[in-house]
């Protein structure tokens, strides 16, 4: 989502939605794949970290399975992390056989061509294609979707943009996470499919999305001169409650008008904060 929003952000779309960027966005991709090889690697460990981590809700010492150590009398205290584990190649197999969280033979499948590309880029220094975006977001939305299902993308994203290097820089008041993920957000709705937004949200694309005043507020997104309406977050869980997957809290809301003579909206902050503030323009 960075690297789309790098190029977005530098040739921004016609007015009229027409694409008269195709040159430069395949040159631009061209460019990319040495980040592309990165994201494979990075995902073929987080896709083995997650299979380990379902066996030893078993039991941990199922990771050394098959690779029993040597002892001797005057060993040393040993670490259970410097013991062999099972290769990489076998964990699907062993979270199937072991785990009662099994996985669909299509992740299986998934997993097999990530590991093997890994190894090419490892050994090789390349994985000898060349990636394209929307390959890529089928590849990992997938993968994400079958190992954490009951998880939300979005939190784990702002999870993860929080602990970057790049967070040692966020004051709260002139640079926030907030601020980084505001600019990816349109990107990640208009890149991914409807089934793919369900999949990481648990909403189709077309569900209807409100502005999450709290992070709106606390991400300081205003300062960035950022908009309510571009940083919406947040659903309906039912006609008085809303659900942000940003900051994964639930607010109370009042289903009326917004006083706004330009906005449709009917959903309304109660909090002492936001009473009255409309979750759909931003404006009170």
């Amino acid at each position: 989502m960075h690297l789309l929003a790098d190029f977005e952000i530098s040739f921004p779309p016609d007015e009229d939605g027409v694409d008269s960027w195709k040159d430069e966005r395949e040159d631009y991709y061209q460019s990319c794949q040495a980040e592309f090889q990165n994201i494979i690697s990075f995902t073929a460990q987080a896709n083995e970290l997650a299979l380990k981590s379902r066996v030893c809700e078993v039991s941990p010492y199922l990771l050394i399975l098959g690779n029993e150590p040597k002892f001797k009398i005057t060993q040393e205290d040993l670490d259970f992390t410097d013991f062999r584990t099972i290769d990489a190649v076998d964990l699907p197999a062993v979270v199937n056989t072991v785990s009662n969280n099994r996985l669909p033979i299509e992740f299986h499948q998934r997993y097999s061509k990530i590991r093997k590309l890994r190894n090419r880029i490892i050994h090789q220094g390349a994985a000898g294609i060349g990636f394209k975006p929307n390959e890529l977001i089928l590849l990992l939305t997938a993968q994400y979707a079958d190992l954490w299902p009951q998880k939300r993308f979005l939190n784990d994203w702002f999870e993860y943009i929080s602990s970057t290097r790049f967070s040692f820089f966020h004051d709260g008041k002139w640079s926030s996470a907030g601020m980084e993920l505001v600019e990816m957000l349109d990107v990640f709705f208009s890149a991914l499919t409807s089934s793919q937004i369900e999949s990481l949200t648990g909403y189709p694309k077309n569900k209807r999305r409100y502005v999450c005043l709290r992070c709106f507020s606390d991400e300081a997104i205003e300062n960035a001169g950022g908009h309510p309406s571009s940083f919406r977050t947040a659903y309906l869980l039912n006609q008085t409650t809303l659900h942000c997957h940003l900051c994964d809290e639930q607010f109370a809301v009042n289903r009326l008008d917004c006083p706004e003579d330009d906005c449709k909206g009917n959903v309304l902050g109660t909090t002492e904060q936001h009473q009255g503030v409309c979750h759909t323009c931003g404006l009170p």
